[in-house]
């Protein structure tokens, strides 16, 4: 059995595939590791580059376009066949000596294992105040670390995990929600051992999108958020959920005075969105109710022309 197993999902994106086995290929050798590409896409570009990279640790799986998100996401980890997996986005190009010159999977016992970005201040930051390296309870890990285990990318984790998962259970339960991995990986954990490591362990592709662009940005990081946490109270406990809703906008950034401000400039914070997710707004967003409030009720003009005073486009 080899040591880890990268799942991969994707949809029409052909030349970060390419990017990603480019730079995997260059370690084929080396390291005890195989791939596994999870293609739903409507044509067969991502199909033939995987065969431009033929190799017996790269395997490939068509699957059904209508597919939904997280039921190929948990497809994916359910069939990897390392004694540890990394779900990575198709965005995403694990640095593979990083991994394995940080993480000896010989000897390694954590059932879970957080990966943080030494690069980006925040995580780096973050990482700097932990008080220790391991914890014996899922619920004190998940309170420090679902943040993170958000990220495709964000968390290593024991194969054996996903034994006996509900796969139809999981996505029916989550239906439309969103955070279904981070979720899963709190509902089958058993372990009492968990960890988390910083280092370089990702190189991340260009983006043509932001999420403060995204019109459904604050419907899912507030409200689809609160119900996916109030959903895991049970396993793992109402307290533990609570603080993860309080400081997850904040540690993400993605909830922050500015980032909000970033929102409400682009049409994405208005007025009837604010009445719409009010009370998973407050508990969720990294700032005072005080503010939320002005902040909806300000026109968004106002934010959109502060917003070019400070970053005017360039003429062509």
């Amino acid at each position: 059995m080899e040591q880890l197993t990268i799942v991969i999902p994707t949809y029409n994106r052909p030349e970060n595939i390419k990017r990603i086995l480019s730079e995997l290929s260059k370690t084929w050798a080396e390291y005890s590791f195989t791939v596994w590409i999870f293609d739903s896409g409507t044509n067969d570009e991502t199909e033939n580059v995987v065969k431009e990279y033929a190799a017996p640790c790269l395997h490939y799986r068509r699957v059904d376009p209508s597919m939904d998100i997280d039921e190929k996401t948990l497809l994916a980890v359910q069939e990897a066949t390392g004694q540890y997996v990394l779900l990575c986005g198709d965005r995403y190009c694990p640095r593979i000596r990083e991994i394995f010159e940080t993480i000896d999977f010989e000897r390694e016992s954590a059932e879970i294992i957080a990966l943080y970005d030494s690069r980006w201040e925040p995580q780096k930051k973050y990482c700097e105040n932990l008080t220790h390296a391991d914890y014996h309870t899922k619920e004190d890990f998940f309170r420090d670390h679902y943040w993170q285990l958000i990220l495709y990318g964000g968390s290593i984790c024991r194969r054996s995990l996903f034994d006996g998962m509900d796969l139809n259970g999981l996505v029916k339960s989550f239906n439309k929600t969103g955070f279904i991995y981070p979720s899963t990986l709190a509902i089958q954990s058993k372990g009492n051992l968990f960890s988390w490591r910083c280092g370089e362990f990702l190189e991340v592709a260009p983006v043509d999108s932001q999420w403060v662009k995204n019109k459904s940005a604050i419907r899912i990081w507030c409200y689809q958020f609160c119900l996916v946490l109030d959903r895991l109270k049970s396993v793992l406990g109402e307290s533990v959920c609570e603080e993860i809703i309080a400081t997850t906008g904040k540690r993400t950034e993605m909830l922050t005075p500015r980032n909000l401000a970033r929102y409400k400039a682009n049409g994405n914070f208005t007025l009837s969105i604010y009445r719409k997710y009010r009370k998973s707004i407050f508990r969720t967003c990294a700032c005072s109710k005080a503010y939320l409030r002005l902040l909806a009720y300000s026109p968004t003009f106002l934010f959109a022309f502060l917003r070019w005073l400070r970053h005017p486009r360039k003429k062509k």
